[in-house]
């Protein structure tokens, strides 16, 4: 769930946030509403920035040392250079978790496999070809 700053209206989605702040507050297009948040180019980096943002994340990347970041890869950057020690549990935003610090590995394998889509632009149709009969 994701809330628009200016008039605390929830949305189920960064894209239905980016509609609302469109049409009902046109007069601030470079903001998401949130007065600590910066202001934002275009609506691109407004979705980047709904998305990983920790104001607007209701989950996040977590480590055992209590660094959260909605990012995958500054969280990843940061498991790789540090050997962390704590009493949390590694965890993905998608809520696998991982205990011990021997997991860890096994933690960053699935941090690279999660959410792990196609590369490129996706494709909105397909083609279908229909066979031509030669007579």
């Amino acid at each position: 769930m994701k809330h628009c700053g200016l008039c605390q209206g929830l949305f189920n989605g960064s894209e239905s946030l980016i509609d609302h702040l469109a049409q009902m507050h046109s007069e601030s297009p470079s903001t998401c509403g949130i007065s600590t948040c910066p202001r934002i180019k275009n609506s691109r980096s407004l979705l980047r920035h709904l998305n990983t943002s920790s104001a607007h994340l209701s989950s996040q990347f977590k480590c055992r040392c209590g660094y959260t970041n909605g990012r995958k890869d500054k969280f990843r950057e940061h498991c790789m250079k540090n050997r962390c020690v704590g009493a949390l549990t590694y965890r993905c935003s998608c809520a696998a978790s991982y205990l011990s610090s021997t997991q860890r590995d096994l933690f960053l394998a699935h941090l690279d496999q999660c959410g792990k889509r196609k590369r490129g632009r996706p494709r909105t149709h397909t083609l279908e070809y229909a066979e031509v009969d030669k007579r």
